[in-house]
C-alpha cells in the first residue's frame, strides 16, 4: 500500500467521524442525510472503503474465504482492536433489534406535501412535523448504525496498515544505516 496509507487512516478517520455525527443526530431526531443530500455521500464511500479493506486484507494475506482483520496489529492491539470492532457489533445488532421489535405502523412518508406514516400505499395516520422528524430518525438509525460498524472497523484496519508501514520504514531505514 506504501504512501496510500497515511491519506487512506485520514479518509477513514473523516468517514467513522462523519457516520459517527450522522448516527448521534438520529438520537436528536436528526437525520442529517434528509437535510443535506450530499452525505449520503459519506455512506458511499464508506462501503468503498469497505470493499477495499477487504481486497486488501485479502491479497495481503492470502487466506481463502473469511478475511483476517487487524493482522498489522501487535498481539495485545490487535486484542484491543478485536474488542472495539466486538462492540460496534453489538452496538449495531442491539439497534437493529430495538428496531425490528418496536412496534410500527407503517413507514414515514410525505403525501402530497403532509407527513404521514403509510402502510402498502395507504395513509395510516397524519403526522405532526416533530413525529415525523422522529419517526425517520428511528427508522434511519439501524441503517446508521451499520455504517457507524463498517466504517470503525475500517477505520481500525487502516491503522493497523499505517502501523505495519511505519514499522517496515523504521526498519528498512535502520538495516540502511547499518550497511553505511
Amino acid at each position: 500500500m506504501g504512501r496510500l496509507t497515511t491519506p487512506l487512516l485520514f479518509l477513514a478517520i473523516l468517514l467513522f467521524l462523519g457516520s459517527l455525527a450522522i448516527h448521534v443526530a438520529t438520537y436528536f431526531d436528526l437525520y442529517l442525510p434528509d437535510r443535506w443530500p450530499i452525505l449520503w455521500g459519506v455512506y458511499i464511500l464508506v462501503f468503498v472503503m469497505s470493499i477495499f479493506v477487504v481486497v486488501d486484507g485479502k491479497e495481503r494475506t492470502g487466506a481463502p474465504g473469511k478475511v483476517p482483520l487487524f493482522t498489522a496489529f501487535e498481539p495485545g492491539s490487535k486484542s484491543l482492536a478485536e474488542f472495539v470492532a466486538a462492540i460496534l457489533i453489538f452496538y449495531a445488532v442491539l439497534v437493529l433489534m430495538i428496531w425490528f421489535v418496536s412496534p410500527n405502523q407503517g413507514n414515514p412518508d410525505r403525501i402530497d406535501g403532509r407527513a404521514v406514516i403509510s402502510s402498502h400505499g395507504r395513509i395510516v395516520r397524519e403526522l405532526t412535523e416533530k413525529e415525523y422528524s422522529h419517526a425517520r430518525a428511528v427508522e434511519m438509525r439501524g441503517l446508521s448504525a451499520l455504517v457507524l460498524l463498517f466504517s470503525g472497523v475500517d477505520a481500525l484496519e487502516v491503522l493497523s496498515l499505517f502501523l505495519l508501514e511505519k514499522k517496515r520504514r523504521s526498519m528498512d531505514s535502520a538495516a540502511a544505516s547499518r550497511v553505511v
